[in-house]
């Protein structure tokens, strides 16, 4: 096989919902994943799955 070496970077960003639907649902949530300098990665990375805690309604994204 192959092995690549890129520098990426991966987090989170939540805003607080002023407007909620419901009780359960308090924060807008985005998760991303980047290279750290503008690269594409698009040839050899076609996605990218997020597991959350199981006690979240479809956990992995």
């Amino acid at each position: 096989g192959t092995t690549l070496d890129r520098p990426f970077v991966y987090g989170n960003i939540s805003n607080v919902l002023t407007t909620r639907k419901d009780d359960a649902h308090t924060h807008k949530w985005t998760v991303f994943f980047r290279s750290i300098n503008a690269e594409d990665y698009s040839s050899f990375i076609s996605q990218v799955v997020f597991k959350l805690h199981e006690s979240f309604r479809d956990p992995v994204r």
